[in-house]
């Protein structure tokens, strides 16, 4: 990986790619003996490789072949049991391919033969649609915990540690969540009626045309005791 990317050392994509290649050989060599997660993670790289390499020059034209060769080593990694996201996206990518208008000259009975990436990118696709699914679910019991309260903003958090929920005294079914303070700031002309009401009771019976404001004497009993009264001004 480092010489395909040029980590530390000089790109050579060139030399990348062969290193892979010998390494999967290695299989067929006595003398040789590669770890199995090593040989699966060097398909997994040829699979990401080649598929790279399948956009000719003008970039509206694939190399059928560096597509097919992209397909057997995502397979070939899929088949030992290693599902890479490398792999999976060559597999999402040749299964679009073959569900766009055939193109003329082209082979694809080819591609028939890759079952292990197509079975691994079904099953992929359920769990993304059973992970949604829970989340709806989490979301539809809580959902204040996973959008941005401010409207306008649109945030949404996959969990609920993704927001700044608001630590005043509201009920916890009003309770808001804000991505930064500045919504939460935007957004508190609104919600401090909620979270503050007796703020608010004081705003409004301040607003009364007949309200008069009450003032607190404390004075001091002949046994010494205090009391308080309050004057109206």
């Amino acid at each position: 990986m480092r010489k395909w990317t040029g980590c530390g050392t000089t790109e050579d994509r060139e030399a990348a790619e062969r290193w892979w290649i010998r390494i999967l050989r290695a299989v067929d060599d006595p003398e040789c003996s590669v770890p199995r997660k090593v040989r699966v993670h060097a398909a997994s790289c040829l699979a990401a490789s080649q598929w790279e390499k399948r956009i000719v020059d003008d970039g509206d034209t694939w190399n059928v072949d560096c597509v097919s060769r992209a397909a057997f080593f995502a397979n070939e990694a899929i088949s030992y049991g290693f599902t890479s996201p490398s792999t999976l996206y060559v597999g999402a990518g040749i299964r679009r391919l073959l569900n766009t208008p055939r193109i003329p000259g082209v082979d694809y009975n080819r591609f028939d033969e890759f079952s292990f990436s197509f079975e691994a990118i079904a099953k992929r696709d359920e769990e993304v649609v059973e992970i949604a699914s829970r989340r709806e679910a989490k979301v539809s019991k809580a959902p204040n915990a996973y959008h941005c309260a401010t409207p306008g903003c649109g945030i949404e958090a996959t969990k609920k540690s993704g927001l700044l929920r608001c630590a005043g005294k509201c009920p916890a079914e009003l309770k808001p969540s804000y991505c930064s303070k500045e919504c939460q700031r935007a957004h508190w002309k609104d919600h401090r009626k909620v979270c503050n009401p007796d703020a608010r009771a004081k705003e409004e019976q301040s607003r009364h045309p007949n309200h008069r404001p009450q003032l607190r004497v404390k004075s001091t009993l002949s046994n010494g005791q205090p009391q308080h009264f309050q004057v109206a001004r």
